[in-house]
């Protein structure tokens, strides 16, 4: 650990150290991730930690006129995390209307398709900081505790904006369009929030921490190929006998092993041999009409009905144009007005 002026220079391990023995006052809810775009991975040599969150800080201070640094921790591509420069009893800088109860990251480099390749190091801390941060503020990962700045408008009212993928004018690609195979909610669902996830439940704190937190599906599927499914108490069928889930019935999928998936909290298994995986969801078409039900993935089908706002779904098939088959028939939906869990 090295300090020069107002920031500390520290390990992944002395990170954790540090900010799990501090005493926060504000409430957090939000770990916001940012790329700096400039400085990039050509501006770090390996050495200038402090002149580069100097110059950051320089910035930030005399030519955007803010009173701090914008930024709480700042990672750098060989691994190491500074600190300092902004109080973390005070919000950040971070995205415009949405600063709240957040604590917010940026990551040295730029992550935009073709730019900067990230480094096996940073990656580590990147996904290390996060979930040390969930740690510590008992924030369980998702999309909305560790969220990326190109999810958000910039422009009043600044408001979330619900794919991530929206018009280059009104929102910023941060923290990289290349970040984690992507910057759309959907990729952080994929790509990002399970590293963490994984992560955090590494930490001998963490069964403390999360003692009263219900654990939550990776997938789902439907009972396919049998009429009664034989579920085991282990993922083995040496494993005791627990009853039978039958033919069509939804399950949610909490782990794999093999070939086998447990579908329940407690020890329930079946083989993944019979199961088809599905997608669940909810419809958010604001259309006091309703989201149109078709025959077919597209249009030009015949209306069969329609779906409000806030109805769950299940999905048997994506088509290739992003339309829901939302039944064992042909009922179809546009998928541009659902979200799906992860």
């Amino acid at each position: 650990m090295k300090t020069k002026g107002e920031f500390t220079l520290m390990s992944r391990n002395e990170f954790k150290n540090w900010i799990m023995g501090l005493k926060i006052n504000r409430q957090v809810t939000m770990i916001q991730n940012h790329h700096t775009w400039l400085p990039s991975y050509d501006n770090f040599n390996g050495h200038n930690h402090f002149a580069k969150m100097e110059g950051m800080d320089f910035s930030h201070r005399n030519i955007n006129g803010w009173d701090f640094i914008g930024q709480h921790v700042t990672t750098f591509s060989d691994g190491m995390i500074a600190v300092g420069g902004r109080p973390l009893e005070r919000q950040p800088a971070g995205i415009r209307g949405n600063n709240k109860g957040a604590i917010c990251l940026e990551h040295l480099g730029d992550f935009d398709i073709g730019q900067d390749k990230m480094t096996s190091e940073h990656k580590k801390t990147i996904v290390h900081v996060n979930a040390v941060l969930n740690l510590k503020f008992g924030l369980k990962p998702s999309v909305d505790a560790n969220v990326y700045h190109h999810w958000y408008s910039l422009f009043a009212p600044y408001n979330r904006l619900t794919d991530g993928q929206n018009n280059k004018r009104s929102t910023k690609s941060c923290p990289g369009s290349g970040f984690f195979g992507g910057n759309s909610i959907a990729a952080a669902k994929k790509n990002f929030i399970p590293l963490i996830r994984k992560t955090l439940k590494n930490f001998p704190a963490y069964k403390s921490v999360f003692e009263k937190e219900i654990e939550q599906p990776i997938s789902h599927a439907i009972v396919v190929r049998a009429h009664a499914l034989n579920v085991r108490t282990g993922p083995s069928v040496r494993r005791k006998w627990a009853g039978t889930v039958r033919k069509t019935t939804q399950v949610a999928i909490y782990e794999k092993k093999g070939r086998w998936s447990r579908i329940s909290t407690e020890q329930r298994w079946v083989s993944s041999y019979y199961l088809k995986q599905v997608f669940v969801g909810t419809v958010i078409d604001p259309d006091p009409k309703g989201l149109s039900v078709r025959s077919g993935p597209n249009r030009r089908f015949r209306k069969l009905g329609v779906k409000m706002k806030g109805d769950p779904i299940t999905v048997y098939e994506i088509s290739e144009n992003n339309w829901y088959r939302i039944d064992f028939l042909d009922k179809w939906v546009s998928g541009k007005y659902c979200r799906l869990e992860a």
